[in-house]
């Protein structure tokens, strides 16, 4: 529904087949054993003798997620943005570190594992080749399965209400970002939208059309000039199956952030709703540029097979045909997307010595 398991392996030519079998064996039969994924205390083992290797990783990505900030403030935006599924952290919740049975494992790779939920993808192999090898290696043998519905996931639907979130430790560079209801990928009309938008505003392009020509930033800048090149600003686009959010992530000095936020905020509620034919045209020419770009190495070229695949019912676009598909999206597609955008309720979430923060409710929106 959200998220997406992905194995990814690379070898010479001549070790493909080896390669192809350790895949292969690790999704039709996976080794799972209990002492991999909790522990026994022991009258004499210290604490760190007794975790597992498992058990040890699963509390090390707990514990970076406490120094990392912006995935902070992203695991947050999206618990309060989303209702079911989505709301849950991507991080397993400390109380349950070290108590999922070998069973339960089991069951969970027994009902995900299935041929209506894969796809194999292959970059620098001939299809032949790879059918040929997938098949000798068992991986035609998993189970076709059933479907697994919205509602057996945890359907996930937009928040009904805003939210502010303050996270105060005392850093003197704040983190802020806030967002609106977005763009899921099986929506394809709006997801090209978000986008396109997202490069009008300033954010994830490989294509520069000119000096300073992030919006927000130049709005960033703006409103606090002692913080030009200190402060940053750029569009948010995040994109799940059915569901997305998109807004905006600064960065500022304690004493400028609420400035900086208020000012980026404004000239985003201005871009999505007084979008012009000539931003689209630019922005077109940037996600074309992106798209090309996606295809110059094996990893992107596999990445993009495997989410088209996978929320297009197996279904793969070359980028030149998904080139074509985004010059069908309209002036009025986008501005429809941009104005939802900001009709939406929102949430913000910032990090930091918030002091001077503004809350939501002082933006204007």
């Amino acid at each position: 529904h959200g998220i997406d398991i992905i194995l990814q392996a690379s070898s010479g030519v001549d070790d493909v087949d080896s390669m192809l079998d350790i895949m292969c064996q690790s999704i039709v039969s996976p080794k799972i054993y209990n002492w991999e994924i909790r522990y026994t205390p022991t009258e004499h083992d210290s604490m760190s003798a007794r975790l597992t290797d498992a058990h040890q990783r699963v509390t090390q990505d707990i514990g970076g997620l406490s120094t990392n900030r912006v995935g902070t403030i992203l695991d947050a935006l999206q618990h309060r943005a989303f209702r079911g599924g989505l709301s849950q952290s991507v991080f397993c919740p400390t109380h349950s570190v070290g108590l999922v049975e070998e069973e339960s494992c089991h069951a969970f790779h027994k009902r995900r594992y299935v041929g209506t939920n894969m796809g194999v993808f292959g970059a620098g192999i001939h299809p032949e080749d790879l059918v040929t090898a997938v098949t000798r290696h068992g991986l035609y043998n998993v189970p076709k399965g059933e479907v697994i519905s919205q509602e057996a996931q945890g359907a996930s639907t937009f928040t009904s209400a805003s939210a502010d979130l303050r996270i105060e430790n005392g850093d003197s560079t704040v983190i802020a970002a806030m967002v609106g209801k977005g763009a899921g990928l099986t929506s394809e009309k709006e997801h090209i939208s978000s986008l396109l938008l997202q490069r009008i505003l300033g954010g994830d392009s490989v294509l520069e059309s000119g000096t300073n020509s992030s919006r927000l930033q130049g709005a960033a800048d703006k409103a606090a000039p002692r913080s030009v090149g200190v402060s940053q600003a750029q569009a948010l686009n995040i994109n799940y199956s059915d569901q997305g959010l998109f807004g905006l992530q600064v960065s500022a000095d304690k004493a400028d952030v609420g400035a900086v936020l208020k000012g980026a905020v404004t000239e985003f509620s201005r871009t999505c709703t007084g979008l012009t034919e000539k931003d689209i045209k630019a922005a077109k020419l940037q996600l074309t540029a992106d798209l090309m770009a996606t295809q110059e190495t094996h990893e992107g070229i596999l990445e993009d097979m495997a989410y088209q695949c996978l929320y297009r019912g197996g279904k793969y676009l070359v980028p030149e045909k998904v080139a074509e598909r985004v010059e069908t999206v309209t002036l009025k597609d986008v501005k429809s997307f941009g104005q939802s955008v900001v009709q939406s309720k929102h949430v913000l979430a910032q990090s930091g010595d918030l002091s001077s923060a503004a809350y939501l409710e002082e933006l204007g929106l």
